[in-house]
């Protein structure tokens, strides 16, 4: 007796996850729309917690200089 049901089922590893391009807490961050400046951030610390461009940050919050962040300012993170 020959059995073919199992060889017509074409055998395949299983699925993999891509990998992501973001860490889970950059996820998070996609999902709020600002971000509290704790003390010691700067904008490119912000940028890369978050997963947003340094640019857009700019873009974002044109009133605020990146270069005298205070602690408890709030920045938009998205519109």
């Amino acid at each position: 007796m020959v059995v073919h049901e199992g060889l017509k089922k074409k055998h395949s590893a299983p699925p993999t996850q891509a990998a992501s391009p973001t860490t889970r807490g950059q996820r998070k961050y996609a999902r709020v729309k600002f971000y509290v400046v704790q003390p010691g951030d700067t904008l490119t610390s912000i940028a890369r917690h978050t997963g947003i461009a340094v640019t857009t940050l700019e873009a974002l919050n044109p009133k605020i200089d990146p270069n005298s962040l205070q602690a408890r300012q709030r920045l938009r993170l998205r519109q």
